[in-house]
């Protein structure tokens, strides 16, 4: 039964997926780099000297342009000294330090960070729930009152029709971008 109730509704799950990460990708706050050739020259100098993660059989190039990326953000975005960024992923084969260390960087982009001044502004993390509950706890909690506050004005609103999820999130997206 419950097996039919996730089938029947795969289609839905999967539209509110691809939604949300396009609608966080689409915010006015998320910022685009555009790979150049900068990014690509460092992303070829570190499979010629065989640096994570493109020191085994085999390479993931996209893997080693997120990383470059991350590694040159400040050629990109100006920082602050308050700034902080989280490269979250679940990817701790290409990142990672070891199987025992998943949320330490390997030694060779801990190296790489460090030349480049972010080791103190640069967080591993592997999920991205529990790095939201865990380090924007505060802003959580103001958050939450808003979405509450917006959440009951939809009620009102939609008193005689029926609002999807997905409906609330394009109205709650509207409002704080607008």
């Amino acid at each position: 039964m419950v097996i039919f109730f996730l089938e029947r509704n795969k289609e839905k799950y999967i539209r509110g997926s691809i939604n949300r990460v396009n609608r966080l990708f689409n915010n006015t706050n998320s910022i685009k780099i555009e790979t150049d050739e900068k990014l690509l020259s460092r992303v070829f100098r570190r499979k010629v000297f065989k640096k994570c993660p493109l020191h085994r059989n085999d390479p993931s190039y996209q893997d080693a342009l997120i990383i470059e990326t991350l590694i040159s953000i400040k050629d990109y975005i100006p920082l602050n000294e308050e700034d902080r960024i989280f490269f979250i992923t679940k990817n701790f084969k290409d990142f990672s330090a070891s199987k025992d260390k998943r949320e330490t960087f390997h030694p060779h982009i801990e190296e790489d960070l460090n030349c480049s001044g972010l080791n103190s502004i640069v967080q591993f993390r592997g999920l991205l729930y529990k790095t939201l509950k865990d380090d924007f706890k505060q802003e959580s909690i103001a958050t939450q009152l808003v979405v509450e506050e917006l959440e009951n004005y939809l009620v009102k609103q939609a008193e005689n029709q029926w609002v999807g999820e997905a409906d609330m999130l394009d109205a709650l997206e509207d409002y704080y971008n607008h």
